[in-house]
């Protein structure tokens, strides 16, 4: 295997058509996003500036998503192998296209410092001492997009593009019952020393050979911003699909 093109290290965006803005921007408010409006465009920032959630007016569809890399230099590399260079709301990026030929754009981006949240007291650790802790009601307060699923129409040549262009390595890899064939897998950033989630990027081989998007997952602050977040999407009448516990594929 030939050395990566670039080393991504992070997440950073997801992007969609979708056939009502207005409707989709109310749920992303329930939700937690800080929602901004450019034209024909919907931007969902997230807690560190990150315009982490994007959509367009149109058809319902998955465009692709953004991944985050060191430098300059990681755009140039790309572009030597054919990405095309682009502007990603005024940041430095370059796109190509994966095997399923969703757009997949490699962004340099700083990211700002982090609300620290509410002191409390845990482990032995006294932040809060003896005042009232007392979490805030209302939306989740969303850190940072976390990982996206993708069935894809071929894995084997899906896991090839993403190991070999970003760099990204396989976690944990899902085989067919017999053992013979990896149909899925789980893959992170390499981050070298530094911690790295466990997946990024769920690929999954689809069962009919069809691309699908399954799904986007955002971390929030603390278990008390995500039972708050549950109840207010409750109490917004929002769909409740499952969870909040977390399910035991990739739970590591």
């Amino acid at each position: 295997m030939s050395a990566p093109s670039t080393k991504a290290i992070d997440l950073d965006h997801v992007r969609f058509r979708v056939p009502d803005l207005g409707a989709q921007s109310a749920f992303l408010s329930d939700f937690g996003f800080a929602v901004e409006h450019e034209g024909d465009r919907l931007i969902g920032v997230v807690g560190d500036g990150t315009p982490a959630y994007r959509a367009e007016a149109g058809d319902a569809r998955f465009l692709g998503f953004g991944l985050r890399v060191p430098g300059e230099g990681d755009l140039d590399r790309l572009e030597a192998s054919g990405a095309k260079r682009a502007d990603d709301r005024g940041t430095r990026c370059a796109a190509l296209r994966d095997p399923d030929g969703w757009e997949i754009r490699a962004v340099v981006r700083e990211s700002a410092s982090q609300d620290a949240g509410i002191a409390r007291n845990e482990g032995g650790r006294f932040d809060r001492g003896t005042g009232r802790y007392a979490p805030p009601r209302g939306p989740a307060h969303i850190m940072r997009l976390g990982h996206i699923v993708l069935q894809v129409g071929d894995f084997q040549a899906s896991s090839a593009f993403y190991q070999d262009t970003f760099g990204l390595l396989a976690s944990d890899e899902v085989e067919t019952p017999d053992g013979s064939t990896l149909i899925g897998a789980f893959l992170r950033c390499d981050r070298g020393p530094s911690p790295a989630d466990h997946h990024s990027v769920f690929l999954m081989q689809s069962p009919d050979g069809k691309a699908r998007f399954e799904h986007a997952a955002f971390e929030v602050r603390d278990i008390d911003s995500l039972m708050a977040g549950h109840e207010h999407l409750l109490e917004a009448k929002r769909d409740h699909a499952w969870g909040p516990p977390h399910p035991m594929a990739g739970n590591r």
